[in-house]
């Protein structure tokens, strides 16, 4: 049996029916999409980013793998 720690990202809702449940890294995806999607159009209508790098946040949700 492995003994690491497993950690999977955007709080997938598998990952809390795992056996055992596995901890995740909980970011808000629809933020990262409306961002990505300004950013695009920015792009497509010749207008510089505001910031290259953005911060989104995210929370670490600790499940019985932690």
């Amino acid at each position: 049996m492995f003994g690491g720690i497993f950690i999977f990202l955007c709080g997938l809702p598998y990952s809390a029916t795992a056996l055992p449940a596995l901890s995740t890294v909980h970011f808000d995806r629809r933020k990262i999409e409306r961002i990505s999607a300004e950013a695009i159009l920015a792009d497509l209508d010749g207008r510089p980013l505001d910031d290259r790098i953005l911060d989104i946040g995210f929370h670490i949700i600790e499940r019985e793998c932690a």
